[in-house]
């Protein structure tokens, strides 16, 4: 049961980071995108 929890609790926060980055990288690209449109 112990280890199952922390293998929930590892894969949750792994999944968060990479949530993170994800969004970090899409928003970089739409900025990148966007950025000549605008100037």
């Amino acid at each position: 049961m112990t280890t199952q929890r922390r293998i929930l609790a590892f894969s949750l926060s792994l999944a968060s980071v990479f949530g993170t980055v994800e969004l970090l990288k899409t928003k970089e690209t739409q900025t990148c995108e966007y950025k000549p449109i605008n100037v």
